[in-house]
């Protein structure tokens, strides 16, 4: 038990939604400190080595190698043992898929499931039989101990953060603790992917990058925000446990060295959280004399932003400053999403950005079970007030999420199969049902940008013509339909 294969893999998705290659850090991290125990490691990032190559498949749209393409890297490798990531539950086909065909090419070969989908909803995903081994939360020590018990013939049952089956019956650790100092991680191991794949991308997955070759790090992991949405404690836990400003400085230095970045993609959730060492890192960025520019395509916690640290992040290289406000109805934004958020010190905060020509894209979350068409409009109305681009996403109940509990125990999900309420518009509730937000919502976005609407309109419409040209009919109805509107 010492060669160890990752497999990112090919990505399924709805038609109509947009994936880029992104670098993999998790998989990233745990392939380097698996090297650092000894064992051998081969990275297949079938997504991105296979972005070329884009099919129809049933009802999804797949991007990345073929299965063949798959089992011939895994015959060449002859692993030991396949863990495979799952970032997202909107791509719980991709890993289920993946460990359909290992296990009909080699039955016995153990397979492992990892990422925040099984961190989450570890439940679902072990009642596929082809997944012998969950990991919850961070992956590095608890797959490292797993290897080593099978390698060993030890007992793996008390394991914190596995999951298994034991004659038959799933047994789940949940994660007893996670990685207090993560300055002894070693960095991602980028030698071993097709660094290309990713470099010279041209968005990542917080959307377009201004320079390229660029890169995404990740600085700390944690949130002790309690989002009514989100489920990212499953993964990173409650406590915010940051790498030292040294650490971080190491690794941008050796990503600028080795690949010669211009942009740096920092992906924390929480960047600003700790004041003083986010102020030590802008001064490394603002004495590297702008050759560096950086995004935090996540966001910020606004709480902590004033006036001075902006103009300090203007400085160090900043170029768009991404502001997760989430509703423009106070009631919703303080007792259902729980966000700490000032709506008046934003305003302050945005017209600043504006004076300083610092871009401003601002993060809104609409359809919520309490939620009201008048709430709704009511951030609408705030994105007109604030005259920032504006990224809407629809209340998903993904498993793990105070809002998938509270949605299930009410009655109010429009689905419970996993395969359609990893879509938007699951909720009903009184006040509206999806087909009634969807028509809703697309209103108030054509007042917004009537232009950029119905673009995104064909554009998301267009593989359903392609599939049923009758579809052009639904289409024109729903634009001209729009257009009477306003």
């Amino acid at each position: 038990m010492n060669r160890v294969l990752l497999i990112n893999p090919p990505y399924y998705i709805p038609d109509g939604t947009d994936f880029f290659p992104s670098f993999p850090l998790g998989i990233g991290y745990i392939a380097s400190y698996l090297q650092s125990l000894g064992y051998s490691v081969k990275i297949l990032d079938a997504f991105a080595e296979g972005y070329e190559n884009q099919a129809n498949y049933h009802r999804f749209h797949r991007i990345g190698l073929s299965d063949k393409e798959i089992l011939s890297e895994i015959h060449n490798f002859s692993p030991d043992i396949i863990g495979i990531s799952n970032m997202f539950s909107l791509l719980h086909y991709s890993l289920h898929s993946t460990a359909k065909i290992i296990k009909e090419y080699n039955k016995d070969l153990p397979v492992v499931a990892g990422g925040p989908h099984i961190s989450a909803a570890p439940e679902l995903v072990m009642r596929d039989k082809n997944i012998d081994f969950g990991i919850l939360g961070e992956g590095e020590y608890t797959f490292s101990k797993l290897i080593k018990a099978l390698r060993y013939g030890e007992d793996y049952r008390d394991i914190s953060g596995l999951s298994y089956r034991d004659n038959g019956a799933l047994k789940i650790n949940r994660p007893l603790g996670f990685i207090e100092n993560l300055d002894a991680l070693p960095f991602p191991a980028w030698h071993l992917f097709k660094m290309d794949k990713y470099l010279y991308q041209k968005a990542s997955h917080g959307g377009a990058v201004k320079k390229r070759p660029f890169m995404t790090i990740l600085t700390s992991r944690g949130c002790p925000l309690n989002c009514f949405f989100c489920s990212v404690r499953d993964t990173w836990g409650r406590r915010f446990r940051m790498r030292s400003a040294g650490n971080v400085i190491q690794e941008i230095a050796l990503l600028k060295e080795k690949f010669g970045i211009k942009e740096v993609v920092i992906v924390d959730d929480n960047f600003n959280f700790n004041i003083e060492r986010m102020n030590i890192i802008l001064d490394y960025f603002i004495k590297e004399k702008r050759r560096l520019i950086l995004d935090v395509p996540n966001g910020l916690f606004i709480p902590n932003l004033n006036k001075d640290i902006l103009l300090k992040m203007k400085s160090a290289g900043f170029w768009r400053i991404f502001f997760p406000i989430e509703s423009g109805d106070e009631f919703i934004l303080h007792k259902i999403i729980r966000k700490p958020v000032d709506l008046g010190m934003v305003k302050q905060l945005v017209n600043y950005c504006r004076k300083i020509h610092l871009d401003v894209v601002g993060y809104f979350i609409l359809g919520l079970p309490m939620e009201t068409k008048e709430t709704m409009r009511r951030t609408f109305k705030l994105v007109r007030e604030l005259k920032i681009k504006p990224y809407f996403s629809i209340a998903t109940p993904f498993p793990g999420s105070d809002l998938y509990r509270f949605a299930e125990s009410k009655g109010l999900l429009n689905s419970y199969k996993i395969e359609e309420y990893s879509a938007e518009y699951n909720i009903n509730t009184s006040e509206w049902n999806n087909k009634d937000l969807k028509e809703f919502i697309l209103y108030e976005k054509f007042k917004l940008n009537p232009l950029r609407t119905l673009w995104f309109n064909f554009k998301s419409t267009l593989p359903l013509i392609v599939k049923n040209p009758k579809k052009i009919v639904y289409y024109l109805r729903r634009t001209f339909h729009l257009v009477l509107q306003k």
